[in-house]
């Protein structure tokens, strides 16, 4: 729920009610996001669909999803998948079991305990 303005602030002074205000943020957020992210996604997108090629004149050729059939037969693409997906199972498990030891080391009972709260607290 949206709190009210306080009658003697300046926005309020200057006619702004929380409604308009909160679009004066929120709409040129909205704007900046559309045209850097999402067109350039969905301009993309459409071009994944043509046979374009950026360094001749030729205009791009509607194939369909042809490109998506050669990229997925293709062997050094599936290369590439596997040695993502072994860097991220590694990198991941290592990080939860970092931060599964530290908080371990963190809320065990031993002589360390201290030291090792005021090395990971200070920095």
């Amino acid at each position: 729920m949206l709190s009210r303005l306080d009658s003697r602030s300046l926005a309020a002074r200057r006619g702004l009610s929380d409604l308009s205000i909160r679009n004066l943020f929120i709409i040129p957020t909205i704007a900046f996001l559309i045209v850097f992210n999402i067109f350039p996604l969905i301009y993309s997108l459409g071009y994944s669909f043509t046979d374009f090629r950026a360094s001749s004149n030729a205009s791009a050729a509607f194939v369909g999803l042809q490109n998506y059939r050669d990229l997925l037969n293709d062997d050094h693409v599936w290369n590439n998948f596997s040695v993502t997906a072994r860097y991220v199972l590694l990198s991941v498990g290592g990080q939860v079991l970092l931060g599964f030891g530290v908080a371990m080391l963190l809320i065990a009972g031993s002589p360390s305990r201290a030291c090792s709260r005021r090395c990971c607290w200070c920095p």
